[in-house]
């Protein structure tokens, strides 16, 4: 390893520290989604056949929120993360409706009728199910 690297390596301990927090961060939403739902009383026993939309209803609300404060904190760090072309929007709008809201319909939905451990193992591995679909994807373009 070069001398510059060496240097500006974190040290372990930061490492550590920033993983712990990254897994506690990704870990939450399954149990506060819960616990979110039953503190503002949508819960099966009370709204019958109108619960999932009142559970996706809230679920938007949150990724509204984000959205802006995403926007917000792009406007603090100057960057203007709207400044693509008509190529990428398209690669946006695609990504957008199939890796975030497709999966987290899903998502939501999973977690109100099955436990959040169960939930969050689940979504674990997506990720590996992402990969391998990607990677065929590309291996179909290329031939």
């Amino acid at each position: 390893m070069s001398e510059t690297l060496k240097k500006n390596a974190p040290k372990a301990a930061t490492i550590a520290i920033a993983a712990v927090i990254a897994n506690i961060i990704w870990g939450t939403p399954f149990k506060l989604i819960k616990v979110m739902n039953i503190e503002m009383g949508i819960v099966p026993d009370l709204l019958g056949s109108n619960y999932l939309g009142q559970v996706l209803a809230t679920i938007s609300l949150r990724f509204f929120i984000a959205g802006i404060m995403t926007l917000i904190f792009a406007k603090i760090i100057k960057k203007n993360i709207l400044e693509v072309n008509k190529t990428q929007w398209k690669e946006v709008i695609l990504m957008g409706l199939v890796s975030t809201t497709a999966a987290y319909f899903f998502f939501n939905i999973g977690n109100v009728n099955i436990t959040s451990t169960i939930n969050s193992t689940i979504l674990a591995q997506s990720t590996i199910f992402l990969q391998q679909s990607l990677l065929t994807l590309h291996i179909k373009m290329i031939n």
